[in-house]
């Protein structure tokens, strides 16, 4: 195993060749089960995973860890010199850490993982459209709230049964608490068709980019393209999550940086930069206190372990570094309730 091996098993730019150097040097064991996992699950020509990330090492008594990806770059599990932890679901059957299998015998971690590659990619794929739908699910909650603060009818239970009683038993009808009734139920119909309205030209006849963004592992930027089936009274009335499924996600690509996506996708990155300025001043004009959140955050790496909780501004950011706050760059992870790490994914308008 060498170099040339494990760059041709990375996913392109996200791995660079001094980090695949210092993988080989400080972690041999590590580089040798992502190496069998790799070319095992599809050969070296079409790997199911494909090495993601490398922790920085540096040191032999911090041998770190990597991140194994789907072949598009979605992390799936993480690597160390005696051990594999899946993100999204259980390796065991059974016991307190589950997510883990852990040995000194790098053949037996490779062949008791190997079996579950599958399993863990259709996990890692469909947390990743569960975070569409959500984020989809948000956007659409904003204008049925909106609507709901608007839909409201104030009528007594004795409004009502005078009314009925006088229809029943053929009597005058308080003419005046009818046209009141009439007015009301006309303004909540009214503002329902407003409601779904808004709700079709703001969101679905828009174009979207769906970012996943994982703080120093890098991110993805998709186009989805929602079903014909998806409409703004299914959205009110079911939340559409069975027809957000069938959304196409149209996957533009993962990047370990802005300037990586510049360099690989200069188009795309055009627009999705100028958008990214433009959301960043919207959000910021509404003020520092806006989408505050007490989060779990990492002050290393995303493979460190040192959390701390704490308030950061929880905006729509991409990596570190970037132009966006370093500190809401590092809450970006958070913790499922498998203690897997996940990212933060947003919706972002794609204009054109």
């Amino acid at each position: 195993m060498n170099l040339n091996v494990l760059k041709a098993l990375s996913v392109p730019g996200l791995v660079s060749d001094s980090a695949i150097m210092d993988l080989l040097h400080y972690n041999p064991q590590a580089a040798r089960i992502v190496s069998d996992l790799c070319i095992g699950s599809g050969g070296i020509a079409a790997p199911e995973l494909r090495l993601g990330g490398v922790d920085v090492i540096g040191t032999e008594s911090h041998k770190g860890a990597v991140v194994l990806a789907t072949p598009d770059g979605f992390p799936v599990c993480e690597v160390k010199a005696t051990s594999v932890t899946s993100y999204y679901t259980h390796l065991l059957s059974r016991g307190g850490e589950r997510e883990t299998i852990e040995s000194s015998r790098p053949s037996y971690i490779v062949n008791r993982v190997r079996e579950k590659i599958g399993r863990m990619r259709s996990a890692a794929e469909e947390k990743q459209r569960s975070m569409y739908v959500s984020s989809v699910g948000q956007i659409a909650d904003y204008f049925r709230s909106r609507g709901n603060q608007s839909q409201t009818m104030s009528v007594t239970a004795q409004t009502i049964y005078d009314l009925t009683n006088s229809i029943l038993n053929g009597l005058p009808v308080d003419t005046g608490a009818m046209q009141t009734l009439h007015v009301q139920a006309q303004s909540l119909i009214s503002s329902k068709s407003e409601m779904l309205r808004g709700l079709q030209e703001e969101l679905l006849d828009r174009k979207w980019w769906f970012v996943a963004n994982h703080g120093d592992y890098g991110f993805a930027v998709y186009k989805p393209t929602f079903p014909s089936t998806l409409t703004a009274k299914v959205l009110v009335d079911s939340m559409g999550r069975g027809e957000l499924q069938q959304s196409q996600m149209n996957p533009i690509g993962w990047f370990k940086s802005l300037a990586h996506m510049q360099q690989v996708c200069p188009d795309e990155y055009n627009n999705f930069y100028v958008q990214l300025v433009m959301t960043k001043q919207v959000i910021g004009s509404m003020g520092r206190d806006v989408y505050k959140w007490s989060a779990p955050i990492k002050r290393e790496s995303m493979f460190g372990r040192l959390d701390v909780s704490a308030d950061y501004d929880l905006r729509p950011f991409c990596p570190s570094g970037d132009f966006f706050i370093p500190e809401a760059a590092l809450s970006s992870w958070s913790y499922s309730e498998t203690n897997a790490k996940t990212g933060t994914y947003f919706m972002m308008e794609c204009v054109e």
